[in-house]
């Protein structure tokens, strides 16, 4: 037999490079025992595996526990679980986008998700995004990885999401600043400091004048804060 059909090199070989498995005979990327190694050494070798394998839950859960992007090479049926769903996005969030529509739509994988890496976020469909469980891991992983732009970007979209930001987002001019232009009354959420700022409370107002109930008392006296309330809500001064 050639090396590429010689069980035991080719086991050696994927235990030190899993995808080499792309160059073992047929009979062997359908050997349960040399497809395992493999996917152990890089969960992505799932890719080069036969179709039955591809299918096994337990090899896949294998692969995506090792490399959550593996899911994109599983067949359907390991897809659909929700346990391998779980496995995959908590080691890549990623890869939320290969898991079964009815999991990308799943809060809890959502979630575990975004705790793994806040870009799942855009894997998430819009109307889902808004979801307070999902934007409070948003920002909480944000808060995680440091990511001024990744939170500057969910509340421009979803301005009372500052509610679950850190309190140093909150104290943020430009975070704040983004939030209120979005959503007024997220200066509920902004740190004392800026409820008293004019600039920033005139972006609220502007947006909704009902915001200036969140307003520091001197900016509720403050002309062209009340003026912009008043004609942006009339009723806001009431």
């Amino acid at each position: 037999p050639t090396l590429c059909d010689d069980f035991d090199f080719v086991v050696d070989l994927v235990q030190h490079d899993g995808m080499y498995l792309e160059l073992a005979s047929l009979r062997l990327r359908e050997d349960l025992r040399v497809v395992v190694a493999a996917v152990q050494q890089n969960g992505l070798a799932l890719r080069f595996a036969e179709s039955a394998l591809r299918r096994d839950l337990g090899v896949v859960h294998m692969a995506v526990a090792q490399n959550g992007l593996a899911l994109k090479f599983a067949g359907p049926e390991p897809r659909d679980d929700r346990g391998v769903a779980l496995v995959a996005v908590a080691q890549d969030g990623l890869a939320l986008e290969f898991v079964a529509v009815a999991w990308q739509q799943d809060v809890g994988v959502q979630v575990a998700a975004l705790q793994q890496n806040g870009g799942a976020f855009q894997l998430i469909a819009p109307a889902q995004r808004g979801d307070a469980c999902v934007l409070r891991a948003a920002m909480q992983s944000a808060t995680g990885q440091r990511n001024p732009e990744f939170v500057l970007d969910v509340v421009k979209e979803f301005g009372g999401a500052l509610a679950f930001a850190a309190e140093a987002w909150r104290a943020d001019r430009e975070v704040v600043i983004a939030a209120v232009r979005q959503d007024g009354s997220a200066l509920k959420f902004a740190a004392s400091a800026l409820q008293c700022d004019a600039a920033v409370v005139l972006e609220a107002v502007k947006q909704n004048g009902l915001a200036l109930e969140f307003a520091a008392p001197a900016m509720r006296k403050h002309i062209e804060v009340v003026f912009a309330a008043f004609r942006q809500k009339p009723d806001s001064l009431t």
